[in-house]
């Protein structure tokens, strides 16, 4: 049985990559049209358990734009205290998360 892929997921090379788009509004902030992280693997199984943070730091970054686009202040995280954003996430700290 083959297992479901979930949206956003894409194979390109024998390596999987999460790909989101940039909303129209966020895109003079993030400075992009859409985001690409490569999952660092082939295995759809392994790309599945990784796009998940992937997914969600995507959209925390959306959401810091939204904020900033409102004029507020991105919120900040414990381990992030002088709260430094990147446009999308780097696969170095996402590779990061996976290794706990």
């Amino acid at each position: 049985m083959e297992m479901a892929k979930p949206k956003g997921l894409f194979l390109r090379d024998n390596v999987w990559w999460v790909r989101k788009d940039v909303p129209k509004k966020l895109r003079p902030i993030i400075g992009k049209t859409s985001c690409w992280v490569s999952l660092n693997t082939g295995d759809l199984r392994e790309a599945i358990v990784r796009f998940h943070p992937v997914m969600a730091q995507i959209e925390k970054e959306f959401d810091d734009a939204r904020r900033k686009l409102r004029g507020e202040l991105p919120a900040v995280e414990a381990d992030n205290p002088f709260g430094v954003t990147l446009d999308c996430p780097s696969s170095d700290k996402l590779l990061r998360i996976w290794s706990l």
